[in-house]
């Protein structure tokens, strides 16, 4: 008899586990319904489920951040409040409660806060905020909103207090400088905001919204001089802001100075000394296009200025005969100078350093040393990171030789010619941390020598320029001699000829800075190809995390989970990681219209995404239209000033007191597309003591290395 209701009881049990995992599989499926961007159905489903299962807490959770990234954020409220009248005093003793995760009741009160905040309901919020720190005193994100509740409300002592906690057991938190600086400008504090908005910039460099404040306040100090070089930054990387521009304008007539004399380049005055390849003839030869803009195109140029500290000769392109020979005089040391000018509609006229006139030519020139072994090439004023948070100008010093293009459309085009394992000696500094360990640099220069050549065999995706690859993120980024380093050479030098294959044929071996924990899948992503080697892959030791729900994706992205791109060390920017940017509406607005004429923002809809949780769609409405941005590179340039670091971000809407929004919040993980290998991880993993090899073939599923001679 015992055996009998044992085993009866094994039976029942079984049943109810069915039943229970039966829900949870329902559940799920209706959460793949918000992951593929059909966030009705979702909302639908979820509240039918929930009728049948009332005290199922996360549950209402999922549907509550349905509802807020749907923008019913009256709803995420009422099913939030009905969560916490549920949770149980002991989740673990609880029959009805159904979680992969224990959801804290704090969690639920910090997501009802934050929709009171965005609701302009300080008052509630404040009272959960501060209900929450009671309990959890270092609770940041419910710190956080306190501290922008007591801006809001101009309690400027409480703000001020309470950001200086925020940094203090925070000091990798931007936002909570750049607020301790808001609140010191109202103040009057003008010094101290400027310090804080300064350590906002070297917490986290993409947050390029700082500019405006830190010009406003240099006005105020009457420090013209620094005003007008923040709007001329935001106009670098955007040229048609009209506020900055207005701004600019502005503070042009108050400078004691022209302004060309305030915003100086980076000049190079001393040429390298350099080490050249060993046994390079062999070795494949590359063009590649200096000054390009965000796609690879020749930056417009009018005029160019190139130094030589040695024996030159200026050659013609078509037929090698040499135009020019200049020599370097020994006893003056002097340097040989060639200016370039445009003359329309395909001429350009060359000048030697005295001003003579060289003649005028519709073909391409070669200038090129007579030694190139140990000389260089500088070219002044290149243009660099157009459209990105670090836009300008500098001089590159280069290897190899200079080729210029004359062109009706881009003016003069500058390519560099030069081999392939000395192009590497600059790309693995102007692509990774320079101080990243040596079997992250080893990887990296495997996998920069397999793109430079799938690049120049297959895409050719610059050959109407005259190039194989740009000097910018759009291929690989260059910056020329000065950026080389020991540890990158050696890194080259130590993989040499070693590029990736899948099944003998070279792969696009793409990468990006971090992940954010998660790989992202090529055949996820519109226009990409679908690649058994470009997989979305896990970045860490342990099993995948569940990305199943809503729920989870907020855990994930507003968390720091033990994953290798969570690599902290000198000069790597935790920020880069794990971000929060805070941009005013009317500035996404503007950067919108561009391309997009929608007039102002309506609302900002998360929509479809990858199993990394990166978002594939995002749909945009405002009062002239709606359009859905539904390419990784379009949702991260036209939802922010200088590009988003990546898509990999949860949108939160703050409306103002008519109902329209005010701005919006992206609390986001990695930097960059998140295919490929994870530059962040490759450091991570080295650190868990792998080698290039094992790091290559962790991102690069099935692959293999094979070298080629030379």
């Amino acid at each position: 008899m015992k055996q009998l209701r044992l085993a009866f009881g094994i039976f029942i049990f079984g049943i109810l586990a069915i039943s229970k995992l039966s829900f949870s599989g329902e559940f799920e499926k209706a959460s793949e319904l918000y992951f593929q961007g059909k966030g009705e159905q979702a909302i639908s489903q979820y509240q039918e489920l929930l009728k049948k299962k009332p005290g199922n807490l996360e549950g209402w959770v999922n549907l509550a951040l349905m509802a807020r990234d749907a923008g019913l954020y009256e709803q995420a409220i009422s099913y939030l409040k009905h969560a916490l009248s549920i949770y149980p005093q002991k989740p673990s003793l609880s029959k009805e409660v159904i979680t992969s995760e224990v959801i804290t009741s704090n969690e639920i009160l910090n997501l009802l806060a934050w929709i009171y905040f965005y609701t302009i309901d300080f008052n509630s919020a404040e009272n959960i905020f501060r209900k929450i720190l009671s309990s959890e005193p270092r609770f940041l994100s419910a710190l956080f909103g306190l501290g922008r509740v007591n801006i809001e409300k101009k309690n400027w002592t409480g703000a001020e207090k309470t950001f200086k906690k925020i940094i203090a057991h925070n000091p990798d938190f931007a936002l909570g400088y750049y607020f301790l600086g808001f609140t010191y400008e109202n103040l009057n504090r003008f010094e101290e905001a400027v310090q804080m908005y300064q350590q906002t910039l070297k917490t986290d460099s993409n947050l390029v919204e700082i500019y405006s404040s830190l010009g406003q306040v240099y006005k105020k100090q009457r420090n013209y001089e620094e005003s007008y070089k923040q709007y001329r930054k935001i106009l670098d990387i955007d040229p048609l802001h009209s506020e900055a521009k207005r701004k600019r304008e502005e503070i042009v007539p108050l400078l004691a100075r022209p302004p060309e004399e305030i915003t100086p380049k980076k000049k190079i005055t001393l040429f390298s000394s350099i080490k050249p390849t060993k046994e390079k003839a062999k070795i494949p030869i590359l063009r590649i296009g200096t000054g390009s803009d965000e796609k690879g195109a020749p930056y417009p140029t009018e005029k160019m200025v190139l130094k030589l500290g040695s024996n030159f000769l200026l050659v013609r392109k078509k037929n090698g005969k040499v135009i020019f020979q200049g020599k370097v005089q020994s006893s003056t040391g002097a340097v040989n100078i060639l200016q370039i000018q445009m003359k329309k509609p395909r001429k350009m006229e060359i000048f030697d350093a005295g001003g003579k006139s060289l003649g005028k030519y519709k073909e391409a020139m070669i200038v090129r040393l007579e030694n190139p072994e140990k000389g260089t090439i500088v070219v002044e004023e290149v243009p660099y990171g157009k459209g990105f948070a670090w836009a300008s100008m500098e001089d590159r010093e280069y290897r190899g030789e200079i080729e210029i293009i004359p062109d009706k459309r881009y003016g003069l085009i500058s390519v560099n010619i030069i081999n392939l394992e000395e192009y590497l000696y600059s790309v693995l500094p102007s692509e990774m941390y320079p101080s990243a360990p040596q079997e992250a640099l080893k990887a990296q220069a495997v996998v920069a020598r397999t793109v430079a050549l799938f690049k120049q065999k297959y895409h050719k995706l610059h050959e109407n320029f005259g190039y194989d690859l740009c000097d910018e993120q759009h291929c690989q980024v260059y910056r020329g001699v000065k950026k080389e380093t020991e540890k990158a050479r050696q890194a080259v030098d130590e993989t040499r000829g070693e590029i990736l294959t899948d099944r003998d044929k070279m792969i696009n071996a793409l990468y990006s800075a971090n992940c954010g924990g998660h790989t992202q899948s090529t055949k996820e992503l519109k226009g990409w190809s679908d690649e058994p080697y470009l997989t979305g892959v896990f970045d860490g030791e342990t099993s995948t995390p569940s990305l199943h729900s809503p729920y989870e994706l907020e855990k994930w992205i507003k968390s720091r989970p033990q994953v290798y791109c969570n690599y902290q060390a000198e000069n790597f920017q935790p920020t880069k990681f794990r971000w929060l940017r805070i941009i005013p509406a009317k500035e996404i607005e503007e950067h919108l219209n561009h391309q997009y004429p929608l007039g102002k923002i309506k609302r900002i809809v998360p929509l479809a995404r990858s199993k990394s949780g990166h978002l594939r769609e995002v749909r945009i409405v405002g009062e002239k239209g709606e359009v859905i941005l539904d390419k990784e590179y379009e949702i991260r340039k036209f939802l922010g000033l200088g590009f988003l670091r990546s898509a990999l971000f949860i949108l939160e809407t703050k409306f103002n007191t008519q109902g329209s929004p005010e701005e919006f919040i992206f609390w986001g993980g990695g930097w960059g597309h998140g295919v490929g290998m994870c530059q962040f991880g490759a450091c991570g993993m080295t650190e868990k003591g792998y080698g290039y090899k094992e790091i290559l073939k962790h991102y690069y599923r099935g692959t293999e290395i094979h070298k080629l001679e030379y």
